[in-house]
């Protein structure tokens, strides 16, 4: 599974990096330190400059020293919660890109995409999903910047 999300994750960025002719700036928000670790890397080898962190509190601290061109954010993480992490971009800087993400199935749950949209999430992505879906999906944000889709399949 963590092979699939990176995958498709680097496969997004890869999509942006063609669209833009320009390294992004990618900040990463996920507890699972194995997936981040190797997310990171692999990001990094195609260009991307990637700040990554185990948690908010340490990653509010960056983001208010730096700006990103993207944030991938786990919803469940420790601390303070990707929710309000992502409210406190919004509130400093309403054009963000946010993206979350969550180790849970959001299929058919409008409850949940509705929740992360109204908090300055563009999408709210299941790590459990397929590959091709979460790719399909991660490269429609990446390189349209479409940003009324939340919660689509």
């Amino acid at each position: 599974m963590h092979d699939e999300r990176m995958e498709a994750a680097l496969d997004a960025a890869k999509a942006a990096r063609a669209e833009n002719a320009k390294p992004l700036q990618i900040l990463l928000v996920d507890a699972d330190a194995s997936f981040r670790t190797r997310l990171a890397r692999k990001l990094s080898e195609e260009g991307h400059v990637v700040v990554s962190f185990s948690n908010c509190n340490d990653a509010w601290l960056r983001v208010r020293q730096s700006n990103f061109d993207l944030t991938l954010i786990d919803i469940e993480v420790p601390a303070m919660t990707g929710i309000e992490l992502a409210r406190r971009i919004k509130f400093r800087d309403k054009h963000s890109r946010i993206i979350a993400t969550t180790p849970n199935s959001v299929r058919n749950n409008m409850w949940a995409s509705s929740y992360c949209k109204v908090n300055g999430f563009e999408h709210l992505l299941s790590k459990e999903g397929d590959f091709h879906s979460l790719y399909n999906n991660l490269r429609s944000l990446v390189s349209t910047g479409v940003q009324d889709n939340a919660g689509a399949p």
